[in-house]
């Protein structure tokens, strides 16, 4: 799904913290928590080959 304003306000928290990803933008993902606490993250592979995950809160 393409993330977007309206398609995250539609995500429903379920019993696990899940991960919706984008699918234009490679590495681009929200997770929504249990509670209803959604924070955006980020996937990219740093300059020595290791895959680093950067989360970012709104």
């Amino acid at each position: 799904m393409t993330l977007t304003a309206r398609t995250v306000d539609t995500l429903q928290p379920g019993d696990s913290p899940y991960i919706a990803w984008d699918d234009r933008l490679i590495g681009f993902g929200v997770r929504v928590h249990p509670s209803g606490l959604r924070s955006y993250l980020v996937n990219y592979r740093a300059g020595d080959g290791q895959f680093v995950n950067l989360p970012i809160m709104v």
